[in-house]
């Protein structure tokens, strides 16, 4: 039995912690408001890697698998109003990923190749094709706040044609879901008020199922923690993410699932010249430990994610 890898959203901040962020990093500053700048028109192209490591041990035998993912994708600002409140249309532009999990053969695809699918890996990339491509618009307040996300037809669409069948859910997509997964995978929205350097904030758990259909819930506390003015750039402010992981079983499932150790650190960027995130660089190390028919497996996973604003 194996644990599903945990995905990261399109932020990739939900799994991530900060470690040694909120001591001598503050420095002491006016409180000063944190938020987003848009402007009708223009673009914002982003570029997220995510890498993961797993290991995996039961009855003494160990397994190990790697995973890069890297998404490309695009806001386009639609409309901004007089409150800065704006609309803004998200399009995914392309979808890589490299996958080494034996026994299974490596797995290598790229959305933007029109090659047929590596064989054995055929529902795997059918997703990941739906995904390259998909469009939605939300609307975003000047803290970050998202508050309405629209979902086109014709995306729902693509994700339904693209489950596959003959499992439980497959071929179904709830439009409800897919909004909340949207947005516990949006940047978290900023303090309504001014903040000072080392103050802190939090938003609201995020929930990971593990595996598939799911044995358990990963709940995901999250404490940000506004760090000051970037040294190396003043236009720049730092914001600090602390995560604490919990697990939630699933009534009527019986699995034992422990999170024995846990370490993240990172740091999300908010250009202020722009008015815009500019960058995170994150990372978690985790260590799960699940019981079940008598059977003890670990699982170590380090994983990391960047994301910057492209020119």
């Amino acid at each position: 039995m194996r644990i599903q890898a945990l995905r990261f959203g399109a932020w990739a901040i939900v799994l991530l912690g900060t470690a040694g962020l909120t001591g001598a990093g503050a420095r002491a500053t006016a409180a000063e408001p944190l938020r987003w700048t848009f402007h009708q028109g223009e673009s914002l192209k982003y570029s997220l890697e995510q890498k993961m490591t797993m290991s995996t041990k039961a009855n003494g035998v160990e397994r190990k698998s790697n995973r890069n993912h890297t998404l490309n994708f695009t806001w386009t600002v639609l409309a901004v109003e007089p409150s800065g409140e704006a609309r803004i249309r998200h399009k995914t532009e392309r979808i890589r990923m490299k996958a080494d999990e034996p026994p299974l053969l490596p797995f290598q695809f790229d959305s933007a190749e029109t090659k047929g699918d590596p064989p054995g890996f055929e529902a795997m990339a059918r997703i990941l094709r739906a995904e390259a491509g998909a469009e939605f618009t939300f609307r975003m307040t000047p803290a970050g706040e998202i508050i309405d996300i629209e979902i086109p037809a014709e995306t729902l669409k693509r994700y339904k044609d693209a489950m596959p069948e003959g499992r439980p859910g497959g071929g179904e997509v709830n439009e409800k879901a897919v909004k909340e997964n949207l947005m516990q995978a949006s940047p978290p929205a900023f303090p309504a008020n001014p903040i000072d350097a080392g103050q802190t904030w939090s938003a609201r758990p995020s929930r990971v199922p593990l595996m598939e259909p799911p044995i358990a819930t990963l709940i995901l506390d999250r404490t940000f923690t506004y760090q000051g003015p970037d040294p190396r750039s003043p236009a720049s402010r730092l914001i600090g993410v602390q995560t604490t992981a919990r697990v939630e079983p699933i009534p009527g499932v019986d699995f034992k699932i422990t999170v024995r150790k846990q370490d993240g650190h990172g740091t999300m960027t908010l250009d202020t010249s722009s008015g815009h995130v500019s960058s995170t660089q994150l990372s978690l190390n985790m260590e799960l430990v699940v019981n079940a028919q008598g059977q003890s497996i670990e699982q170590t996973s380090d994983s990391s994610s960047t994301m910057t604003l492209q020119p």
